[in-house]
């Protein structure tokens, strides 16, 4: 459901709710840039979820077509409503706001200002084909150069947005830059933000994640030298096929559950949600021009083609689990091979690769996912060139980083 296609938010009225569940009547009309997802009632309130201008958004019709309520850069929102004192509540969070329970007033718009010091930059790059690419970049207080940390998803319409990071709190606050590449595939901006980069014009999420690459490394409070790139699932693809496009623009390449061989997954009907995955990236058992763009954007088509110690890739770490049905670990460790070979470093060190228990979204325990990301954490400062030491101004949401990082 989106501007377009609904005109009104409607209501059950109390004869209906005992003949015909269609019977509403009308509400309000729908706001002007609000794309409508879906509904949810509180009590007797209708709440509209979707997006206003890149952000989470709730609309509250009541009100009418101006009550929409934003969360905050790259953060998430939501609603309830306190039947007893009548009042519209939100719980709003960030990845460097901590959330906070907020009586919506008449202002129509969450406070979002950045805590300790830190800004927020509302960034455009141009891609290849001259569409706009937002990027949202957290920048700590500092009058040098900065290291930076870019995350970058663009797949299945999930947008790139979170609650609060204790992770992200601790790169900042250590002078680490930290920015949200809200590439097409991804749901930033509405369904067809996704729709643009599905099928046969997949190779958008690559073009437009380089042209944020591109901009990043010219920003004035950025150093070009010190940057790694983090990513996941499919975002892992899009991260990787860039980082060997571009091996010199980075220093570090962090995947989790990485996407690495879509091409061989996509050919074999046996594979672990092959028929949902197809309508993402195409079929290339049938079409000749999909099998082609896969093999151009594909991590392991793109690899195996190098030749021996021949590239200067970064550094990377790379996690994968026991039981993960959406990625097939067999590939990663091929990839991982190569990629040890191909790269002009014989470190043993520049290619770490770590197995957890559990599968791709679940099954891993608390303790266990805290020691990994912290773990990774460490990396990347190590990476970026950050002294990992104790941080004493916001490092207890780390919980001392299980003891990683010591004086």
């Amino acid at each position: 459901m989106s501007k377009n296609t609904m005109d009104s938010v409607s209501k059950k009225t109390p004869d209906s709710m005992s003949k015909n569940p269609m019977d509403i009547t009308i509400l309000a009309k729908s706001p002007c840039e609000f794309s409508a997802e879906y509904l949810q009632t509180s009590g007797e309130v209708i709440l509209v979820f979707g997006r206003s201008n890149g952000r989470q958004a709730v609309w509250f019709p009541n009100r009418g077509p101006l009550a929409v309520w934003t969360a905050p850069p790259a953060g998430t929102i939501l609603p309830s409503f306190d039947s007893v004192g009548k009042k519209l509540m939100f719980l709003s969070s960030s990845p460097i706001h901590r959330p906070q329970v907020i009586a919506a007033g008449n202002e129509k718009q969450l406070q979002d200002e950045s805590p300790g010091g830190i800004s927020t930059k509302h960034l455009t790059v141009t891609s290849k084909d001259g569409m706009t690419i937002p990027i949202t970049l957290f920048l700590p207080s500092s009058t040098h150069e900065l290291p930076l940390v870019v995350h970058v998803y663009g797949a299945y319409g999930i947008s790139l947005e979170g609650p609060f990071d204790p992770f992200t709190n601790d790169f900042l606050s250590r002078g680490v830059a930290v920015a949200f590449c809200h590439i097409r595939g991804g749901g930033e901006l509405g369904p067809q933000w996704h729709r643009d980069a599905v099928g046969r014009h997949r190779y958008r999420t690559v073009d437009d994640f380089l042209a944020c690459l591109a901009g990043l490394r010219n920003h004035p409070f950025i150093n070009e030298e010190r940057i790694v790139v983090t990513a996941a699932s499919a975002g892992g693809l899009t991260a990787a096929t860039a980082c060997l496009r571009q091996p010199t623009w980075v220093r570090g390449l962090h995947l989790v559950h990485p996407f690495i061989d879509p091409l061989s997954a996509l050919e074999n009907s046996a594979a672990n949600l092959a028929s949902t995955d197809r309508y993402e990236y195409g079929d290339p058992r049938h079409d000749p021009e999909i099998r082609e763009l896969l093999r151009k954007l594909s991590p392991m088509a793109i690899i195996e083609q190098l030749e021996l110690r021949s590239c200067p890739l970064p550094r990377a770490w790379i996690r994968i689990s026991e039981r993960d049905a959406r990625v097939d670990n067999e590939s990663i460790n091929r990839f991982c091979l190569l990629y040890r070979d191909v790269s002009i470093s014989n470190s043993p060190g520049h290619v770490i690769q770590r197995m957890t228990p559990g599968g791709h979204l679940s099954g891993i325990s608390l303790e266990t996912a805290l020691e990994e990301n912290a773990l990774a954490h460490a990396w990347v400062l190590d990476v970026l060139q950050v002294p990992c030491k104790a941080n004493n101004s916001r490092g207890e949401d780390l919980l001392n980083a299980e003891g990683l990082c010591n004086e």
